[in-house]
């Protein structure tokens, strides 16, 4: 225990016995140790032999009676198992004085706003001297706190000093997720644990064991990894003392819809933005050069595509129509296994629409485009639930379309 950090004083109250040249005998009461003491009397409350290491004060006092005024009185706290002196304190009952006093004597006991605490788990002593002689001494406990979850958030970011930043209870499926977790103290041998779900499926589950103690307001972080994206879906992270359920927080997960990346293809003449999400897998066909972009999760039934083929194998534009049907209920009837319901009115474009076999609501979107020495179809498959993320990327897709590259 560093000295420096515990702050000792004396609260003294006198009752002044004239002298008459008696001696009278002095008396001493049993040391108590104490949260409280009377604020007049400095008499004892709350004596106890337990305390906490947040307890602000603790207080040693003890009544004596006849004491000669011009004697000395001392108090000393000491860490039984170390040995080591935490504080001391003394003083003359009455300086410039012939009298003989009662009335208790105090020392107390502060943590310092440096360190925190009062002091670290142990049994400590506090002893009371009289002219150097002891007089009574009591022994106390200062336990061994337990580790307490003070705040839990969120983050898509921890910033250099370790704090949270981008606080939130939604995050983009490709962004790493921090979790929080602000601590009274690092308790040595405490394990914390985190466990990441998505529904009720367990995605993760991070432990660690803290070493040491730190006695100061701490933090640690827990990191779920979006790797190649997370599915999107409602998600929480429970937490755990000591394999303990201490408390869980929910979270959701939507996709970046922002068009972050630049797709470019040298070899077509053709670049194009999409979400970084988005992942090109390329294939030839006998008709086509077939372009798809599929989420990085592999989860989302969702497609963004680019079909290439020779300008002289494809169709007059007055065929585009019949060409678009024939693609809409052969092609992408039989990619997917679903049933072809009807065509759409649209702005730009075609529009489509399937029943899967589980019932589900299927959309698709073409559009064709000429460029040098090709013709592109351009398109977006989506199930029902990812069709209004696919519509916003299709849109911003086809808007970033650049030809440039072209022969």
């Amino acid at each position: 225990m560093n000295k420096k950090f515990i702050v000792a004083g004396s609260l003294i109250l006198l009752f002044l016995l004239i002298s008459a040249g008696c001696s009278p005998a002095a008396e001493f009461g049993e040391l108590a140790v104490c949260r409280k003491i009377d604020s007049q009397t400095y008499r004892p409350l709350a004596v106890e032999d337990e305390f906490e290491v947040d307890d602000v004060q603790i207080f040693a006092t003890i009544e004596v009676s006849n004491v000669d005024s011009s004697h000395f009185w001392s108090f000393r706290w000491t860490n039984e198992q170390s040995g080591q002196v935490l504080a001391s304190n003394s003083g003359q009952y009455m300086e410039n004085s012939n009298y003989y006093v009662s009335g208790y004597f105090a020392s107390s006991l502060k943590a310092s706003p440096e360190e925190g605490i009062i002091a670290v788990p142990g049994t400590y002593r506090v002893e009371f001297f009289h002219n150097r002689e002891l007089v009574d001494s009591k022994s106390f406990n200062i336990t061994q706190p337990q580790l307490k979850i003070l705040q839990v958030c969120l983050a898509s970011q921890i910033s250099e000093e370790g704090k949270p930043a981008g606080t939130s209870e939604e995050f983009h499926n490709c962004q790493d997720i921090y979790l929080y977790l602000d601590i009274n103290y690092s308790i040595d041998g405490t394990k914390l644990g985190v466990e990441w779900f998505r529904e009720d499926q367990s995605l993760a589950l991070s432990e660690l064991v803290l070493e040491g103690n730190d006695w100061h307001r701490t933090h640690r972080v827990f990191k779920l990894e979006s790797g190649k994206g997370l599915v999107l879906g409602s998600y929480r992270a429970d937490i755990y003392v000591d394999g303990r359920l201490d408390r869980s927080i929910a979270f959701e997960v939507e996709n970046n819809l922002e068009a972050n990346q630049v797709y470019r293809n040298d070899d077509y003449g053709l670049s194009l933005q999409l979400p970084q999400w988005l992942e090109p897998e390329e294939t030839e066909t006998e008709n086509f050069h077939q372009i798809n972009f599929v989420p990085r999760d592999s989860v989302q039934d969702l497609r963004l595509g680019v079909w290439i083929m020779d300008k002289d194998k494809a169709p007059a534009e007055k065929e585009w129509d019949e060409f678009s049907q024939r693609l809409a209920t052969e092609n992408i009837a039989e990619e997917y296994g679903i049933e072809f319901a009807s065509s759409q009115p649209a702005d730009t474009g075609y529009v489509y629409t399937y029943n899967s076999s589980d019932g589900n609501y299927w959309e698709l979107r073409l559009n064709f485009e000429q460029g040098g020495d090709y013709f592109y179809i351009f398109s977006g498959v989506a199930e029902e639930y990812y069709v209004e993320d696919m519509n916003h990327i299709y849109t911003e897709m086809l808007d970033s379309i650049d030809f440039s590259l072209s022969n």
